[in-house]
């Protein structure tokens, strides 16, 4: 597994430093061409995107947790109550599904960050301000899609999470009302013995 994670970021470490280096190339051919005003502007939407969306699966997994606390808490109570036959079966199977797809969207994944300082410094150093933007934004950019691939990711899951736990919840109020003992009781218990009333002997 961690082999599998060095080589997943080396991949993405390497696909980062290609688009810093063309970026850089397209930056060194044009840079004094381009409105500086207009470079700035751009570097600041897309790094405030990136904020943004870095808040947004902050908030993802808060949610994510809080999931995970009513299906440990609906799992509880359904354990502590007593049924008929399998009618715990189908609430179980649901519960288990959230838990498993609550646990993928709390999953920790890898994200990928801004450049490195020490070779962003090298990278930048001695060029000009326009140059230097590019480089910026195209890195900026790449971090944006990485990351927002695997928001994606984290948000799909919640959402299957949070439908298993509502058939659970329908699942649970089923179970306790068709397959709880006290209603299979009062089911078998013939009319007109009810609590209170004597049953009759034939004479």
């Amino acid at each position: 597994m961690r082999q599998r994670l060095a080589r997943h970021l080396s991949a993405l470490s390497s696909r980062l430093q290609s688009t810093i280096d063309e970026a850089r190339d397209e930056a060194e051919e044009g840079c004094a061409a381009v409105d500086i005003d207009s470079l700035r502007l751009t570097h600041k939407e897309i790094r405030e995107r990136v904020a943004r969306l870095d808040t947004n699966t902050s908030r993802l997994d808060v949610k994510a947790t809080s999931l995970l606390g009513f299906i440990s808490a609906i799992s509880l109570f359904l354990a502590t109550q007593k049924t008929n036959g399998w009618w715990k079966a189908p609430a179980f199977a649901a519960l288990l599904g959230a838990a498993f797809y609550g646990f993928q969207a709390l999953r920790i994944r890898q994200f990928l960050d801004s450049p490195d300082p020490r070779s962003l410094v090298e990278t930048t150093a001695g060029r000009q301000e326009a140059a230097v933007l590019v480089l910026l934004t195209a890195a900026q950019i790449l971090v944006y899609e990485e990351n927002k691939q695997k928001h994606k990711t984290k948000t799909k899951n919640w959402h299957i999470s949070l439908g298993l736990l509502v058939a659970a919840i329908v699942a649970t109020i089923a179970a306790l009302t068709l397959g709880g003992v006290n209603g299979k009781i009062n089911q078998q218990q013939p009319p007109g013995q009810g609590k209170g009333q004597p049953a009759t002997t034939n004479g």
